[in-house]
């Protein structure tokens, strides 16, 4: 289980989201793939221990 710290939601799995920028505005592309939270989007979130992690 993962936390949330900005919604508190807790979910399973954290989405993969692709982030592209342009470097140079010709063909320097970079790719990153970060995770992020399903609800709010946000990439700060932990994983939860326990039940006495609250």
């Amino acid at each position: 289980m993962f936390l949330c710290e900005i919604c508190e939601a807790e979910f399973d799995e954290p989405f993969s989201q692709q982030k592209i920028e342009n470097l140079d505005g010709e063909n320097g592309i970079e790719r990153q793939f970060i995770r992020v939270c399903p609800l709010c989007g946000e990439d700060h979130f932990r994983v939860k221990e326990g039940p006495d992690d609250e």
